[in-house]
This record gives C-alpha cells, sequence and structure tokens, in this order.
C-alpha cells in the first residue's frame, strides 16, 4: 500500500548532500497530495511529511541526526499539550455539566418534598378540623341527653318528694 504523499520520496537517507533538485521535486509532490480537511489520516499523513521534510533539511544542512526531529518533535508535544488542554476543558464542562444537573435534581426533589410536606399539612389539618367538627357534635349531643337526663331526674325527684309529701298525708290523716 503505498500512498501518493510517499511517491517519490527514497526509503532511508543517507548522511550524504541530497540535491535540491530532489528536494524540490518532493516538496511539490507533498504540496500536491495536502488537503484542506483535518482528519485524524491527514493529521498523521501531515506529521510524517514532516518528518521527512525535517529529514531532507538536516541531510542538506549536514546537521546532526537528532536534530532532525526537533521540529516534527516539537509539533508533536504542541499537538499532545493541546489534545491534553482540550481534554481537560471538556472534563471540567462535563464535570460542570454534571454538577449543574445534580444541582437542578436537589432543587427539583427540595421543590417536590416541600409540596409533599405542604400537602401533607394540609392533609393533618384537615383531619383535625374534622375531629373538631366531630367532637363538637358529640358534645352537644352529649349536652342533651345530660340536659334530658338532668330534666327526667328533676322529675323523679319531684315525683318521689309528692309522693312522700302525700304519704306522709295520708299517714297523718289516717292517725287522726
Amino acid at each position: 500500500m503505498s500512498s501518493p504523499l510517499f511517491k517519490n520520496a527514497p526509503i532511508g537517507l543517507s548522511r550524504k548532500k541530497q540535491n535540491t533538485e530532489d528536494s524540490f521535486m518532493f516538496s511539490q509532490t507533498v504540496e500536491k497530495n495536502t488537503t484542506k480537511h483535518h482528519t485524524h489520516q491527514t493529521a498523521i499523513e501531515e506529521m510524517l511529511r514532516g518528518r521527512f521534510e525535517a529529514a531532507f533539511t538536516s541531510s542538506n544542512s549536514n546537521s546532526k541526526e537528532g536534530d532532525s526531529m526537533d521540529e516534527t518533535n516539537k509539533w508533536v508535544l504542541d499537538r499532545m499539550e493541546r489534545d491534553a488542554r482540550e481534554r481537560e476543558e471538556r472534563y471540567h464542562k462535563d464535570a460542570q455539566e454534571r454538577e449543574q444537573r445534580y444541582r437542578q435534581e436537589m432543587l427539583e426533589q427540595d421543590r417536590r418534598l416541600r409540596k409533599e410536606a405542604q400537602e401533607r399539612e394540609e392533609r393533618i389539618l384537615n383531619a383535625i378540623n374534622d375531629l373538631k367538627s366531630e367532637i363538637k357534635s358529640d358534645f352537644k349531643d352529649v349536652k342533651e341527653e345530660s340536659t334530658t337526663t338532668r330534666n327526667t331526674v328533676i322529675a323523679l325527684t319531684i315525683s318521689v318528694i309528692l309522693g312522700v309529701a302525700a304519704m306522709v298525708l295520708a299517714v297523718f290523716l289516717a292517725v287522726k
């Protein structure tokens, strides 16, 4: 599987100077195959292109082998740092969203609990008012019954007193 990106690129580089014509031809090939879309594949191709260009420039300028990767490594490190920052921002944003949802759920739960407590309080007050009216009606019934009983007792007392008086009068008249 050869990519058109590496079509004219030699495999491996000698420490001898490359002529500038090969370098120019390679850069033209690379420019032709560059796309403006930022996908993972193009990012990898750009990184590899950067390594090969760094290798060409290092071999043309007689620099050390380790120096040829500086720009590529810097680009990779910058990319990794940017990705880490973006990931941290996403995590931070997700944490904030979770915290916001948690707060909203807590507020909703608090609202529900308050509503339930208010409904419970209303039911209790209604039950107390019902008991109060029942007790009032029961006291009214007891008062009526006690009035009736009192009147009966008074009538019986009067009857007994009159009966005793009539008996005493009958005994007194009978003795005389």
